[in-house]
């Protein structure tokens, strides 16, 4: 993580970073070491935090913007 001089640009990578996250989990295949019955299954509810994670963090940095 870098060093930011404001708001938005932090906004910017970490976003970026949650995004890259969410697609890594969904992206995951699990092996039978996660057990039978998980075997190629993603990492579903880690990938579906973060991106509630995301909806959540745009949804606050917009919140009370009439243009929206």
């Amino acid at each position: 993580m870098a060093v930011h001089d404001s708001t938005i640009s932090l906004l910017n990578e970490s976003l970026r970073e949650h995004l890259y996250a969410a697609e890594t989990c969904i992206s995951f295949r699990k092996d039978i070491t996660w057990g039978q019955n998980q075997k190629g299954g993603c990492l579903g509810f880690p990938g579906v935090t973060l991106m509630f994670c995301i909806v959540d963090a745009i949804g606050s940095y917009h919140r009370g913007k009439k243009g929206l």
